[in-house]
């Protein structure tokens, strides 16, 4: 038991909605992130924590883990596909450590993963584009008008037509 009598609660409110983020691209910024040993035994991976960086869902936070030192070498090879469009959209040819990816603007597609073996649905991440990734398609340039029709050359008698 902890006594909660000095504790100040004047202004706070509650840390908001938890729940799923609709499935789609989100600008993100990586904020945090270290390697850990996976659950499985199976090898290492690295966890990244990302924050939506603007809109609606601004400030939510989306986690996800580069399986990279997986002794399954199938598993790594996948992570590390992953990882190579993660540090191109940051535009960083080879980073030394993470912490030099934090900070950086990206978009992620954010998925919604269905729940299995009694867990709850959760977001998931399945790639990643650079910021100006998605520019808008360029409008058709008009057409330029078709060249006027010109005469045929006149027959010349040297011609064997």
């Amino acid at each position: 038991m902890s006594n909660l009598g000095d504790l100040n609660m004047d202004g706070v409110t509650s840390g908001g909605d938890f729940g799923l983020l609709p499935a789609g691209w989100y600008a993100v910024v990586a904020e945090d992130s270290d390697r850990r040993e996976a659950k499985s035994g199976n090898g290492d991976y690295l966890n990244m924590r990302f924050k939506i960086a603007e809109g609606e869902y601004q400030n939510r936070t989306v986690f996800y883990r580069f399986n990279l030192w997986n002794r399954n070498e199938k598993a790594s090879q996948i992570a590390k596909k992953q990882w190579k469009g993660f540090i191109d959209a940051c535009d960083v040819e080879s980073p030394g450590d993470s912490s030099h990816l934090h900070g950086i603007k990206v978009l992620a597609n954010v998925i919604v993963q269905k729940g299995t073996n009694g867990y709850s649905d959760s977001n998931d991440i399945r790639g990643f584009k650079p910021v100006g990734g998605f520019a808008p398609a360029p409008a058709a340039a008009p057409a330029a008008p078709a060249p006027a029709p010109q005469a045929a050359p006149e027959a010349d008698e040297t011609s064997p037509w």
